[in-house]
C-alpha cells in the first residue's frame, strides 16, 4: 500500500473533501486517480462537497481555520529578517494543517517579518542570540 493510500484512509469523510478541494492540483496524474477512487469507494460525488463541510466556527479550538481539520504538523523554516541594507535568517517553528497546508503561524509571520523598523530589527537579532 503507498504512503498516499494510507494517508487517504485515516481520513474523515470531511477531511477528504478539504484535501481534495485545496491539494488535488498538486498532485500527479497518478495520485489524482487514488484520491478520486477513494471518493468513489466511499460513494462520495462533487456534487454533494457541500454536505461534508465542518462547522469550523462551532469549535475552532485546535481546528484548521480554513478546513476545519485536526491533524497538523510542525515544520522549521528560515525567515529573513530586513532592515535597511542588513538582513538575519532566523528559524521558525509553524504549526501547519495536513490536509490544506494553511498556517496561522506563518499567515501572521509573514507581515511581520518582511521589512522591520530598527527596534524589530535589534529585537531579531536578540532573538537569533538567545538561541
Amino acid at each position: 500500500m503507498s504512503k498516499l493510500q494510507s494517508f487517504l484512509d485515516e481520513l474523515t469523510d470531511a477531511e477528504l473533501v478539504s484535501f481534495y478541494n485545496y491539494r488535488y492540483e498538486q498532485f500527479m496524474k497518478s495520485s489524482k486517480v487514488k484520491i478520486d477512487s477513494e471518493l468513489i469507494k466511499r460513494g462520495i460525488q462533487k456534487e454533494d462537497f457541500d454536505h461534508y463541510r465542518v462547522d469550523i466556527l462551532a469549535n475552532t479550538e485546535e481546528r484548521c481555520p480554513q478546513c476545519g481539520s485536526q491533524k497538523f504538523y510542525n515544520s522549521k523554516e528560515i525567515e529573513t529578517v530586513t532592515y535597511s541594507v542588513a538582513s538575519i535568517d532566523l528559524e521558525v517553528d509553524y504549526k501547519t494543517c495536513l490536509i490544506c497546508l494553511y498556517s496561522e503561524d506563518k499567515s501572521e509571520n509573514r507581515e511581520t517579518h518582511r521589512r522591520v523598523g530598527v527596534f524589530g530589527f535589534i529585537r531579531a537579532l536578540f532573538y537569533q542570540k538567545k538561541k
